[in-house]
């Protein structure tokens, strides 16, 4: 065996372990998408439900005539006096669209998981990373993490992030002007 063999033999098994770790954090962040949308849904549908647990648990208890509440707000508690499911419904969508602005990011990086592990099964089958193709979609794909990140955790992992895809882009691109090089001289 060569050595160009022996270094390529070691990129398709480094693909290969990209390929199951994508498809793993693919899984991952799939089913945690799938449990915030249910989340979402339920959080939408349960405003009634939350005010009737509550007053049946005698947390709530509105007496016709007789009014006492559990709380140290009196405001808030003459607002869920005259009308406490509107009360709970409203915070029920404040929860369901927490978890749905949760649930973006979840379905945005299965996606881009399993885009990733589609690239290096394409550098597995060209036995070479260095294509225009593979390197312009790594870097789509990065930017779409890096300004996912950026969006759902901290704008400075974001930035950090967009650094670290400049600069792989720029690696890479060598790198393909060096393997144009190489073909050309053999």
């Amino acid at each position: 065996m060569t050595n160009e063999n022996i270094k390529l033999s070691k990129v398709k098994k480094s693909c290969r372990t990209v390929c199951t770790v994508s498809t793993i954090l693919g899984v991952i962040c799939a089913v945690g998408a799938v449990i915030l949308l249910g989340l979402t849904i339920f959080a939408f549908n349960s405003g009634s439900l939350i005010s009737s647990t509550l007053k049946n648990s005698g947390f709530i208890d509105i007496p016709s005539v007789n009014q006492q509440y559990y709380g140290d707000d009196p405001a808030l508690m003459e607002k869920m006096a005259l009308d406490e499911t509107t009360f709970f419904d409203s915070i029920a969508k404040s929860v369901g669209l927490f978890t749905l602005v949760k649930t973006i990011p979840c379905i945005v990086l299965t996606i881009v998981f399993f885009a990733i592990r589609a690239t290096f099964i394409t550098i597995e089958k060209q036995d070479n990373p260095f294509t225009g193709k593979v390197i312009s979609r790594l870097t789509t794909l990065l930017v779409i993490a890096s300004v996912v990140i950026g969006i759902s955790t901290d704008i400075v992992y974001g930035i950090m992030m967009g650094f670290f895809t400049y600069v792989f882009y720029t690696i890479m691109d060598y790198g393909r002007v060096l393997q144009i090089q190489s073909d050309e001289t053999l």
